[in-house]
């Protein structure tokens, strides 16, 4: 073997050493286009998708978007006292937004208080619903045009959720405690679920009414959603999941995102979204001193989560993230007073239920590769039909390598860096996606020239 050749093999062996040390972005290269730099210098405490349009709320001001490029700002109440935290649009006109106001007291105590908009957040009225001193409203969403939920903070120690049947004319009470102030919550139509500061840490219900306490996570949650039937929560340190309603829970693998990685990076409870099973999560790495915060994603309804924009690739090195929203072929960041959209494509089809114990074993040779590479599974007892595809890193088909057919033992396929049409595919990351009976799992691939 000439010595130019051994050079070239060190080298490549080298790369693939330091990028197996080091967590690798998903995505090459990010380009992060600005939408919006407030007028007030206000940023927003949240993003919301729903009714049609994007959104978000901070401090007195209300922010609304039709298409994620045009934006209108508004202040919901001349009162400098006044803090909003959450808002839920019903249509591109009627919506609700809440929170408190500081009250000017010795102990800096709050008062709830919600507003209702029917003309896309030009002027709010006051409701005067819900107002309670010692409180504020912590959360507010729809499941229908008539049926919502509010959650509220009271006592500075309790929780209360209410409940509309009838588009926010009327509310009660369908749960309360004084155990535990709240820290996120999601509603949807099939699955509730609400985290708390104090163990028991979720609350979860399926129809709204009656509400069952889960004490399986280990530490408070940062975020919550509710994606089909799951129930994914972000902590200190780790991701959970659960199908049955918080009964019990499952540790997500975040071994690809390195050993420092923390999912809870974002300064508000807005850093979890997503849409059919494609989730983005804001995480990040912690340097014994400071955070520094990017995105992951989950491609499997968060059983597994990968890089897909480094600390490094956001917009600028504040760390100052607000909330994350999912919507079209976009992620919509709230950062540092502005909002930034970056192209992630739309969701890949994804019919992952449930992700049970690994069933097979997965490994991946060479990689980085720059000719071909390897992937070999090794099935378990039964004879599960198996797919594999790849994908690149909008989260595009880009070739099948096996159609669904049963395999038992070890099976080994190869790629050779081409698409479905057969054309090289140009260098950059990519990912095996194992689908084996219920099991589903991808792997993160380096095609290098």
């Amino acid at each position: 073997m000439k010595t130019a050749q051994i050079r070239l093999i060190i080298i490549i062996a080298l790369i693939g050493f330091i990028l197996s040390l080091a967590p690798s972005p998903v995505m090459a290269s990010p380009v992060w286009e600005l939408q919006y730099c407030t007028q007030t210098g206000m940023i927003p405490q949240m993003l919301g998708v729903s009714g049609g349009v994007l959104y978000g709320v901070s401090t007195r001001y209300f922010i609304i978007s039709p298409d994620g490029v045009n934006y209108q700002e508004y202040v919901v109440a001349n009162c400098d006292s006044l803090q909003l935290g959450s808002a839920f649009m019903l249509t591109p006109s009627v919506g609700y937004c809440c929170g408190c106001f500081i009250l000017s007291d010795s102990n800096n105590s709050t008062r709830s208080v919600l507003y209702k908009t029917v003309n896309g957040g030009q002027s709010w009225t006051r409701t005067y619903q819900l107002e309670r001193n010692r409180c504020l409203l912590k959360h507010i969403q729809f499941v229908s045009p008539q049926e919502g939920y509010v959650v509220m903070g009271f006592d500075f120690f309790g929780i209360r959720i209410y409940k509309t049947i009838n588009g926010g004319q009327d509310w009660s009470v369908v749960f309360e405690s004084e155990r535990s102030w709240p820290s996120c919550a999601d509603f949807q139509p099939n699955l509730k679920a609400v985290g708390r500061e104090l163990s028991p840490f979720v609350l979860t219900s399926s129809d709204g009414q009656s509400w069952q306490e889960t004490v399986a996570i280990t530490n408070p949650p940062s975020y919550i959603m509710v994606s089909a039937s799951r129930i994914i929560t972000a902590v200190v340190q780790s991701v959970f999941y659960s199908d049955n309603q918080g009964a019990s829970w499952s540790l997500a693998d975040i071994s690809q995102l390195g050993a420092d990685f923390s999912p809870t990076m974002c300064l508000t409870t807005c850093g979890l979204t997503g849409v059919g099973g494609n989730l983005y999560l804001v995480g990040g790495i912690w340097d014994g001193n400071n955070e520094h915060p990017g995105i992951v994603r989950s491609l499997n309804n968060g059983a597994s989560w990968q890089w897909l924009v480094l600390p490094t690739e956001m917009p600028d090195a504040s760390g100052q993230i607000y909330g994350i929203v999912y919507w079209g072929e976009y992620i919509y960041i709230s950062f540092h007073a502005r909002i930034y959209r970056l192209h992630v494509g739309p969701p890949v089809a994804n019919n992952d239920a449930v992700a049970p114990v690994v069933p097979v074993e997965v490994s991946c040779y060479p990689n980085p590769f720059w000719d071909n590479t390897t992937l070999t599974l090794k099935q378990g007892a039964d004879h599960s039909l198996t797919t594999v595809a790849v994908y690149n890193v909008r989260g595009q088909l880009v070739r099948r390598l096996l159609d669904p057919q049963p395999i038992l033992g070890e099976y080994s396929i190869t790629w050779d860096g081409k698409n479905d049409q057969g054309e090289k595919l140009g260098a950059g990351v990519y990912f095996f996606k194992i689908k084996s009976g219920s099991y589903s799992s991808t792997r993160k691939m380096i095609l290098i020239k």
